[in-house]
């Protein structure tokens, strides 16, 4: 039985403490700053939040952060390199009945609200639209 391996590495540098910075702490801050910069991306889609002068300061800011610090993982950082036959074996595995997004009924999982007997912890799933 051969064995499938989900990636491989490939360091763009030798120098192992370089590439332990590199990875740890500018990945891990420019990421940061990414999902801060989204997050107010889509307050504002969501109309959660508007976007006002301030907020788009803020996320101007959050994404030239990002820029900056991920120049240097782009350089030094380790990368991977996602496998063909890994992929086509999670392709086949999900490709079955079971991951359908419809019942024996037909209708979409997302039509059903669970509903809760707080008395007895029952739960039985209703349609949304009658």
């Amino acid at each position: 039985m051969n064995k499938i391996t989900f990636s491989t590495p490939q360091h763009k540098t030798k120098v192992i403490p370089l590439r332990w910075l590199v990875n740890g702490v500018f990945h891990t801050a420019s990421m940061y700053f990414f999902s801060k910069s989204l997050g107010i991306y889509f307050r504002d889609e969501d109309g959660i939040t508007p976007m006002t002068p301030k907020l788009e300061r803020k996320m101007e800011f959050y994404h030239k952060m990002y820029k900056i610090l991920d120049k240097p993982y782009d350089k030094f950082g380790t990368t991977y390199l996602i496998s063909r036959n890994f992929l086509n074996k999670v392709s086949e595995e999900i490709s079955g009945s079971e991951w359908d997004d419809y019942d024996e009924n037909e209708v979409a999982y997302w039509e059903y609200m669970w509903n809760e007997d707080p008395e007895t912890g029952d739960a039985w799933r209703i349609l949304k639209r009658g």
